[in-house]
């Protein structure tokens, strides 16, 4: 509670290009749901490794956390 967290993912874009986003859903100690950050939304445009991470500060009563990651095509040459 009222702690800095850190979500972080590591992706391939192998073809077309890609957008991602993360954010982080908070959960109390009898794993009821508490809310969700503002995603972070990352652009990858091309092909290679990419990095995307979300800071967000724990709402109170939060001891748990998951990462939601969402993935978009941007390009009908990447799927």
């Amino acid at each position: 509670e009222g702690e800095n967290w850190r979500a972080e993912t590591y992706f391939k874009v192998s073809a077309g290009g890609w957008q991602i986003a993360i954010a982080i859903r908070w959960y109390d100690e009898t794993d009821t749901y508490l809310s969700t950050t503002t995603a972070i939304t990352f652009d990858a445009p091309a092909s290679g490794w990419w990095n995307l991470y979300d800071d967000a500060v724990a709402p109170a009563g939060a001891i748990q956390a998951q990462i939601e990651i969402t993935v978009t095509a941007t390009a009908a040459s990447s799927v």
